[in-house]
């Protein structure tokens, strides 16, 4: 890929953690690291019944951006997360969101279903910028040697290291050093 063409332009993807309802969002962090991965979803919005993992494509930095004013702006995620490479993710299955009407689910094969998002402009309805991907699987491993873990800042590492110690703790990006 030709990065350095445009700033928008990124080799990997990012899965973030969605606000906890129990508010602790590194205990959730923390069980994900011990089960070694990253559950799948089937929430509401994704059509047919295979569950997915979502991430962006969106870089790290403007990513940062947005999830700093996440809750102001309404936003469903919370600067946790981990970082993969685009590549190995393709390799595994990894494939960005279908926008289009409602309507149009149907011209898609049930196989690919779980990659329709809604796109109704004229309704408000455009989560474009987003640049969703999503990996059809029940869960996906984490493991040092595929990705980096992602925490907003120097606290949160510390909390966790609290907790555990996983050779993940080595492959930490803070979002604090990014500004």
């Amino acid at each position: 890929m030709l990065n350095w063409l445009r700033s928008d332009l990124s080799n990997k993807l990012i899965w973030w953690m969605k606000p906890s309802q129990h508010g602790d969002p590194v205990s959730e962090l923390y069980a994900i690291i011990e089960h070694g991965a990253i559950p799948g979803e089937l929430p509401p919005y994704i059509c047919g019944d295979r569950r997915s993992i979502s991430f962006t494509e969106t870089p790290l930095i403007q990513s940062a951006r947005l999830l700093i004013n996440a809750s102001n702006a309404g936003l469903n995620f919370i600067p946790y997360g981990f970082q993969f490479d685009r590549d190995g993710l393709y390799e595994k299955g990894a494939r960005q969101t279908i926008h289009q009407p409602p309507q149009e689910v149907e011209l898609l094969p049930l196989s690919e279903r779980y990659r329709h998002v809604d796109l109704i402009p004229n309704q408000g309805v455009d989560f474009t910028w987003k640049r969703e991907w999503r990996l059809a699987e029940d869960k996906l491993q984490v493991d040092p040697g595929s990705c980096n873990l992602i925490l907003p800042d120097q606290e949160a590492y510390d909390q966790l290291v609290k907790k555990a110690t996983s050779p993940l703790s080595f492959h930490v990006l803070l979002l604090e050093d990014l500004s």
